[in-house]
């Protein structure tokens, strides 16, 4: 849902769901990724309007580092969709 958000909100949006969290809590977050060519892309904007088209994958991990959250892994489920996996450090951590 982050691709929903304004670029303003989405380091807002993690600060929101690292607060919610409890400890040792894990977080998920799956990214629709846009499509690698120009013809896909203009599809898929046509269809859905820029947010997916223009989506920053690339931000996602910084974000999450940003936010406060630890053990960070990313994968992807191809074609479409980009993982990012972390956790919010335990108490005492």
């Amino acid at each position: 849902m982050l691709h929903h958000l304004p670029e303003e909100l989405r380091t807002r949006a993690l600060s929101e769901m690292w607060r919610v969290l409890r400890p040792g809590g894990r977080l998920l977050i799956g990214e629709f990724r846009p499509p690698a060519n120009h013809l896909g892309n203009h599809l898929i904007e046509a269809l859905t309007g820029p947010a997916m088209a223009n989506n920053p994958l690339h931000l996602l991990e910084p974000m999450v580092a940003d936010a406060g959250f630890a053990g960070i892994g990313s994968g992807d489920l191809y074609p479409w969709i980009r993982y990012v996996t972390a956790s919010k450090p335990g108490v005492g951590a």
